[in-house]
């Protein structure tokens, strides 16, 4: 368990991994589809906008974060989601 000094923003342990972090932003359908047509408008192919972060979202998701000067994961933060939206 990460003791409150390792915790970071949101409750999230500083040395969580990039899906940790996607996943305690609990992101819906709704919320994948909005990141989709996001990604897609930039001119980032993320294949069907369906709301599920499939193969091509998480593709498209590490192309986006590449060129905006982030670690390439193909998880989006909470940071990087409030930016690209």
């Amino acid at each position: 368990d990460a003791t409150p000094s390792r915790m970071g923003l949101g409750g999230i342990p500083d040395d969580s991994s990039p899906e940790d972090e996607e996943g305690a932003l609990d992101l819906s359908a709704d919320a994948w589809r909005d990141i989709q047509e996001a990604l897609d408008e930039e001119g980032y192919s993320v294949g069907l906008l369906d709301g599920a972060p499939g193969p091509q979202t998480r593709s498209a998701i590490a192309d986006w974060q590449l060129v905006s000067g982030y670690r390439a994961t193909g998880y989006i933060s909470s940071d990087q989601l409030s930016e690209l939206l």
